[in-house]
Formats: C-alpha cells, sequence, structure tokens
C-alpha cells in the first residue's frame, strides 16, 4: 500500500512497486487528484461543510504538479538541444 500526498490528508493506493515508474507515479498521482477534485466539487456543490477549502488546495496541488511537470519537460529539452 503507498500512500499519496500529506499525513493527514493521504490517499491510499494499492501498486506494483516493481512497475512503478516515473510515469507510472504521475499517472496514479492525476488519477487519484482529479477523482479527489470531482469529489470535493460534489461536495462544494451540496453544500458540505470545508469541501470548498479542500477543493481550492486540491486545485492548488494540481497546479504544483503541473508547474513542476512543466519546468522538469522544459529543462530536459534545454539539455537536448545543448547536447545536439
Amino acid at each position: 500500500m503507498a500512500y499519496l500526498g500529506r499525513p493527514a490528508q493521504r490517499l491510499p493506493a494499492l501498486v506494483n512497486y516493481h512497475k512503478l515508474d516515473r510515469s507510472a507515479l504521475e499517472k496514479l498521482t492525476y488519477t487519484y487528484l482529479g477523482a479527489w477534485i470531482t469529489r470535493q466539487r460534489d461536495e462544494r456543490d451540496a453544500g458540505v461543510a470545508a469541501a470548498d477549502g479542500r477543493l481550492v488546495a486540491a486545485l492548488e496541488l494540481q497546479k504544483r504538479i503541473n508547474d513542476r511537470h512543466t519546468t522538469r519537460a522544459e529543462k530536459l529539452a534545454a539539455r537536448k538541444e545543448n547536447q545536439a
């Protein structure tokens, strides 16, 4: 069992560690985070207390992950360009 997120807000995930590479971890993260965002939107729309705050936090996390992924991709592209 692997856990994603901060200790207080962890999401359990059953994974095969021998198949867990960067690509699989990113897919797992996006899948769980997307489901979490959908759930928080539904709860916010239903008037559940604190769902709006959790939604905002999840969207900020999604942005940080996307920014980190974009930065990593830009660094790899620059490295390939410098090697050519």
